[in-house]
């Protein structure tokens, strides 16, 4: 174990110094990575281990940089923040005006400054900073759902069989039901003389909203009632 020790404690950044903070970077990664896999989020294992080694690479190049031909080696490393909000933004999928990926798109920005934090030699805070990220993923998810503070956005479907639709009517008894809507658009087939009207809803997994969209159902001229993610 002196060699951990050893490397450790160096203030040199030597290849086995630099072999070893790659290798502590990918186990980290690899760690939130199985989390995000394991809900089957677009970036998982591979994605996430990739990130913090990149990122750790990149503070080792840019340490390197500055001790051998000097300046500011804080510039390279600095780039990263900034560029890793891109890989960030293709893990968010907007459809029909609802927003998915922004815990993952979070996790990815977290774990590059884990990578940055490894590569600058920062071991310990490296991974405490991990392990909260764990934590946020995992225990803080439970505790939101015990604490019914969890709200999933939802897409209500509305099938009318009529083009005359009293949206005012409508929302009004949607929002009389207890549920946050945002309207999203509507479609008319006027051979078949029907519309269907698309909302954006917000649901607490904990409760029951069947009476609701009974309810619904019972409105005016109303076929069919969907409700989908």
């Amino acid at each position: 174990m002196n060699w951990l020790f050893e490397i450790l404690g160096s203030n040199d950044v030597d290849f086995k110094v630099s072999l070893f903070r790659l290798f502590m970077s990918l186990a980290l990664g690899a760690l939130v990575g199985m989390e995000r896999q394991h809900r089957k989020q677009p970036a998982g294992f591979r994605t996430f281990s990739l990130i913090t080694t990149g990122t750790t690479l990149m503070m080792l190049i840019s340490i390197h940089i500055g001790v051998k031909y000097g300046g500011d080696s804080a510039r390279l490393a600095a780039q990263v923040i900034s560029g890793i909000g891109f890989l960030g933004a293709g893990a968010i999928i907007q459809s029909k005006g609802t927003i998915k990926g922004m815990t993952t798109a979070s996790s990815i920005w977290a774990m590059a400054a884990v990578g940055l934090a490894i590569g600058e030699g920062m071991y310990i805070e490296g991974l405490i900073g991990t392990i909260f990220v764990l934590f946020i993923l995992v225990s803080l998810e439970r505790f939101e759902k015990k604490a019914g503070i969890e709200w999933v956005p939802r897409t209500l479907e509305i099938e009318f069989s009529t083009l005359d639709i009293p949206f005012d009517e409508v929302k009004a008894f949607l929002k009389s039901a207890g549920l946050e809507t945002h309207y999203t658009g509507f479609e008319q087939n006027i051979n078949e003389g029907k519309t269907i009207v698309q909302f954006m809803i917000f649901l607490k997994l904990r409760n029951n909203y069947q009476k609701t969209f009974n309810a619904i159902k019972d409105l005016p001229n109303v076929k069919s009632v969907k409700v989908y993610s």
